[in-house]
Formats: C-alpha cells, sequence, structure tokens
C-alpha cells in the first residue's frame, strides 16, 4: 500500500482549499454559496447546515 502525506490542496484558479490536519480533512464553511466556483469545489453551507458541491451550473446540497 502506498501513502501520499498532503497538507494542503488548492488548485491555482481556487479561492478556497481543504487542509489536511492529521487524520482529518477540514472542508471550507461559509453562510452563502462563494462567488465564481470551480466545477466539483465543496464547502459546508453553516446557515443550512448542509454540504455543497458546485455542478457547473448550480450548487447542489448533498447528504451526509
Amino acid at each position: 500500500m502506498s501513502t501520499i502525506n498532503v497538507n494542503e490542496i488548492c488548485p491555482e484558479s481556487s479561492h478556497i482549499k481543504v487542509t489536511f490536519d492529521s487524520d482529518t480533512i477540514v472542508i471550507p464553511t461559509a453562510t452563502s454559496n462563494p462567488l465564481s466556483p470551480d466545477i466539483g469545489e465543496i464547502y459546508f453551507d453553516t446557515s443550512a447546515d448542509v454540504f455543497k458541491t458546485y455542478t457547473g451550473s448550480g450548487w447542489v446540497s448533498q447528504d451526509v
């Protein structure tokens, strides 16, 4: 089995990054949809209490 150690993922075109803390993935939070998202971008909407993913045409709430 291979192991990759990563501290953060942040595409050059994105303003939101996913960070890793020990064995935890830290997902960005916001109270409203981010502006100018990239397809596949995710965040936790603290106002609606749901994870959301950008599909290219809009934000979709994700069941967890």
